[in-house]
């Protein structure tokens, strides 16, 4: 599987933290998370 970076939809999640979905399917998801400095995200919450 390719994923070009600049065809990945850049997401705002507030607070100076930005999220990019690379890949996923039922099993797996990779993720960019960028971090402004200082910002803090939420902690992750699993489904399992």
């Amino acid at each position: 599987m390719f994923i070009f970076h600049n065809e990945t939809t850049l997401e705002d999640l507030g607070n100076g933290v930005t999220r990019r979905i690379l890949a996923h399917d039922g099993n797996m998801m990779a993720v960019e998370v960028n971090f402004e400095k200082g910002a803090i995200g939420p902690v992750a919450q699993s489904s399992s």
